[in-house]
């Protein structure tokens, strides 16, 4: 149900029945591109690009200033993690991001979703790999820099997103 929401969403996968709206129009009579121009999508396991930091992170935002990166890190938790790289933002993640632990790749994917600055952020797992206490972190600030904005978080773990609004699929009886 969640995966589903999330592909109908992003125009990968048309409703098998029903309608969505994006600003009023289904979203079928829109150009896929176009819907998803509007949409920063972060997946439960964020791809990364056999390159440095700074590279992966300004793929969201090609004209984002270094700091601007930083900024982007520390609001994901990662700011500890970033002083401690004796590179900073050239440092390699690795061929597949395999420099980076499963947390640390989830929290660049959602760094870069948030430096995109889109109308709609979509975010598929964000606190995956994460201790509770990373999880909740991250959602409070995910709420704070979506506050004047729609976002969706998709999670099997709630309890890691205290404070967000739920919706109730009905079948599968976890919140979206």
């Amino acid at each position: 149900g969640k995966s589903t929401v999330v592909a109908a969403l992003l125009r990968t996968l048309p409703p098998s029945s029903g309608s969505l709206h994006a600003d009023g129009r289904d979203v079928r009579a829109l150009h896929a591109d176009d819907v998803r121009a509007g949409i920063a999508w972060c997946g439960p396991w964020a791809h990364l690009f056999d390159s440095t930091l700074r590279a992966n992170l300004a793929l969201a935002a090609p004209g984002a200033t270094d700091d601007d990166l930083v900024a982007a890190l520390r609001r994901v938790a990662l700011g500890s993690w970033f002083d401690a790289l004796p590179e900073g933002l050239d440092t390699a993640v690795g061929a597949h991001g395999g420099a980076v632990s499963g947390g640390e790749r989830q929290r660049l994917g959602v760094a870069r979703a948030l430096l995109a600055d889109r109308p709609i952020l979509v975010l598929d797992e964000p606190t995956a790999h994460l201790d509770a206490a990373t999880g909740a972190a991250l959602a409070a600030e995910i709420l704070a820099a979506t506050a004047d904005r729609t976002a969706l978080l998709v999670t099997h773990r709630p309890e890691q997103t205290p404070g967000v609004p739920r919706l109730d699929l009905g079948r599968s009886r976890s919140p979206v």
